[in-house]
């Protein structure tokens, strides 16, 4: 009596290779342990995109615990926050924490999707858009990485900076008020400028207004001047 065996094509062997480099996990009791364990496997930077309006002090300490393991590796960060995370003292408490150990956070009014990049070589999204812990998807596919990767800077050149920058003149400005003088210098009107940083147009007329008294300037325009020249922006 013959056997009948079932012959793996090219193509199908190829399909096979290709399902490996997406693996679907499940569960939150399975989702940290896995971001856990490819945190552990970075060797050169972790990129996040992080949509979540607040954060938890839970997740803010196990947050920490793992960034901290990283940063000793000399692993560096990127995070991109939305923008309504600067009314939140908790999370703003956790970004100079954050900037303390190097890394840079950003916010944006509008963020694509949740993401973490690990070295550019792995991917993690929500398989679940709308809860985020009902599952994770961790893709290796190089195409699929340098697409999310992509999406990612670009989501980053266009975010405002949250944090100190650091300047050699004593007149130090939050990364904030840099980011309104640059706005202002390329002539967004407040209501513009608010919209990229995620607070209202009279907050942004107040701030302008104490940025142009520490320049000791009379108008917007002596303001931007006056930063230039001391290298402020």
């Amino acid at each position: 009596m013959c056997q009948k065996f079932e012959q793996v094509t090219p193509v199908q062997r190829r399909l096979s290779e290709v399902r490996v480099t997406a693996a679907t996990v499940l569960g939150p009791e399975l989702i940290a342990p896995t971001i856990r364990e490819l945190a552990l496997e970075a060797t050169h930077e972790m990129a996040t995109i992080a949509p979540g309006a607040t954060h938890t002090v839970e997740q803010i300490r196990e947050a920490q615990l793992l960034d901290a393991e990283m940063f000793e590796r000399g692993v560096s960060s990127r995070s991109i926050y939305l923008s309504s995370v600067r009314k939140d003292k908790r999370t703003l408490a956790h970004v100079d924490w954050l900037n303390e150990q190097g890394a840079e956070v950003r916010t944006a009014a509008k963020l694509p999707i949740r993401m973490i990049l690990v070295d550019n070589s792995v991917a993690v999204l929500p398989s679940n858009t709308v809860d985020a812990q009902d599952g994770i998807i961790v893709h290796r596919n190089a195409g699929t990485v340098l697409a999310l990767s992509k999406l990612f800077e670009m989501t980053w050149a266009s975010a405002i900076p949250l944090g100190m920058t650091r300047t050699p003149d004593q007149k130090r400005l939050t990364d904030e008020e840099h980011a309104i003088l640059q706005l202002v210098a390329l002539g967004k009107t407040d209501l513009q400028i608010g919209e990229r940083i995620g607070m209202s147009d009279r907050s942004v007329r107040r701030r302008v207004h104490d940025l142009e008294q520490r320049m000791g300037a009379n108008s917007r325009f002596e303001t931007i001047y006056r930063a230039a020249k001391s290298g402020l922006i």
